[in-house]
């Protein structure tokens, strides 16, 4: 016969349960002002949040470590640099010394024909901050003027008794001198430049002189070679002409100034512009000129 085998738990003393108690009082105690500390601090706002996160890289130049990372504004480069302009040129004033029509002899021009401009700028910048700039340097050129002579009212009189002129109604202007140039800034990519230049010239041929290699001012009039002439008549020509340097260089000077804007590119180092320029050339006369060259310029 089985028998059941009860197990009764003896009853839990009292002076176990006061210390029991006593120790889960003495616990919340100690916890207590940890807890009261933690809840008086105040909530971070999430622009505090925003303002610890790590900021993402912006990406500028890959290179073997990854992408690299610049706060710092964009700055023109600066130093030695190389300028090319193209562009066309004008002259103003003279005369259509082809047009021989006796009601109109050699007709006046307000200004010639647009011809080509060309010219290379070596420069350095020997001043430079971040809104200036001075670039000095060689300048080296050639214009070209097309349909308009250089005879005076006095030089149609004088060659109208002979009914015809030989005066070079087209001629090109070789420049050589120095050039410098103020840059101001406006934005970090758009300056203002201003360029005065100025040095000698070679004019090819002397607009000032006929073919003869006279001025009709002062040595004046010069035989005219008849139309279809036989030898003897250009035998004659060249005898009345004598020895003559007529279109051979004459020398004289030039002085130049020019208003522009100048663009520094996303290409490291290029930068391209416009610019009107006044030109006064001085070759026996005052010879006034206009150019609008395009600009293109790389920084070293």
């Amino acid at each position: 016969m089985n028998r059941a085998i009860v197990v009764r738990s003896a009853p839990m003393r009292r002076g176990s349960l006061l210390a029991c108690a006593s120790l889960v009082m003495a616990t919340a105690a100690a916890a207590l002002p940890a807890m009261t500390a933690h809840a008086a601090q105040p909530a971070a706002s999430p622009s505090t949040e925003r303002s610890n996160a790590t900021p993402p890289k912006t990406r500028k130049n890959v290179t073997a470590s990854g992408y690299t990372t610049t706060d710092e504004p964009f700055r023109p480069r600066r130093g030695l640099s190389v300028e090319a302009e193209v562009g066309v040129f004008v002259t103003f004033g003279g005369r259509n010394a082809n047009d021989a029509d006796p009601n109109n002899l050699f007709p006046s021009r307000s200004a010639s024909n647009a011809n080509p401009y060309l010219a290379l700028i070596v420069g350095y910048d020997v001043v430079s901050t971040e809104s200036f700039a001075l670039n000095i340097g060689p300048k080296f050129g050639v214009a070209f003027n097309g349909g308009s002579s250089r005879l005076s009212e006095d030089d149609v009189a004088v060659v109208g008794v002979n009914g015809g002129s030989t005066f070079a109604n087209d001629y090109a202007v070789y420049e050589a001198g120095l050039n410098a140039t103020l840059l101001f800034g406006v934005t970090e990519r758009l300056w203002l430049t201003g360029r005065v230049n100025g040095g000698a010239i070679f004019v090819d041929a002397n607009p000032n002189v006929d073919f003869c290699g006279r001025n009709a001012d002062s040595d004046g009039p010069s035989p005219v070679l008849p139309e279809d002439p036989t030898q003897a008549e250009i035998e004659a020509f060249r005898a009345a002409c004598g020895d003559t340097d007529a279109g051979d260089l004459a020398i004289g000077g030039l002085f130049a100034a020019s208003v522009g804007i100048e663009w520094y590119t996303l290409l490291d180092g290029f930068s391209v512009g416009l610019e009107v320029r006044f030109h006064g050339m001085l070759v026996d006369d005052f010879i006034p000129g206009l150019a609008i060259p395009a600009t293109l310029r790389y920084t070293f």
